[in-house]
């Protein structure tokens, strides 16, 4: 596998709510972004409790001589979102709201999992003969009539959790970001991006040219973006 990733905190905010978390080998990994709610209660610690929680996770995962399947894997994961959530809402203080939003994605056995609260996204992108074909595998957790958050973990109990699953094609990239990213450049430059990811194998440049695009652009909010690939 081959990955690139930013996290960065804009030019407004004071502190960088978002947490990336990115661990694999030869034949798995886990990736996530995760953007802790803004104006809200300690937003910082519930994305990185997320973080800390796939690090045991991963620690464990990679003792096994034997590797868990994928499907058992995804199981442990939703319960983790599950248990991370509820752990945060435990310690949140009364008449306060802390959450995070999520997109964690499980790759093994030439399979992925998606799993999704909020507002961060996963695309896919792929080249075609003629084209580059682009998907976004996760649908917004936000009220239509304001754009309002619907879900995020830990602001409540017993959030829904998204779950998408597929094959992994060899010509496949994956592209995780929370709304940093893609509501602060304008979609064309974010789509051209996307596809220079198909053309150009250093994604550490590219990831770096989408970061002063959006810091051209203002950069009102943290934000943060992880590139997965097969190899």
């Amino acid at each position: 596998m081959k990955t690139a990733s930013i996290s960065e905190i804009g030019l407004v905010r004071e502190v960088n709510q978002d947490a990336t978390f990115l661990r694999h080998d030869e034949k798995a990994g886990v990736f996530l972004v995760a953007d802790g709610m803004g104006g809200y209660f300690a937003g910082n610690e519930a994305s990185q409790a997320v973080a800390d929680a796939l690090q045991e996770f991963w620690d464990q995962y990679s003792s096994f001589m034997v590797k868990p399947d994928f499907d058992v894997c995804v199981r442990v994961l939703e319960n983790l979102l599950d248990v991370t959530g509820g752990e945060i809402h435990a310690r949140t203080p009364a008449r306060k709201i802390c959450g995070t939003t999520v997109s964690l994605m499980w790759v093994s056995d030439d399979k992925y999992a998606i799993l999704n609260v909020g507002d961060s996204r996963v695309y896919s992108v792929e080249r075609r003969l003629f084209n580059v074909r682009r998907t976004q595998l996760t649908t917004d957790d936000v009220n239509p009539e304001n754009g309002h958050l619907r879900y995020a973990l830990g602001a409540e109990k017993g959030c829904p959790i998204q779950k998408r699953t597929g094959k992994v094609r060899a010509s496949q990239i994956f592209v995780l970001c929370t709304d940093g990213v893609y509501k602060h450049i304008p979609d064309a430059i974010f789509r051209r991006a996307l596809d220079e990811l198909t053309k150009n194998g250093d994604w550490g440049r590219q990831t770096e040219a989408i970061k002063k695009e959006v810091l051209n652009y203002g950069a009102k909010d943290n934000f943060s973006l992880a590139v997965v690939g097969m190899e």
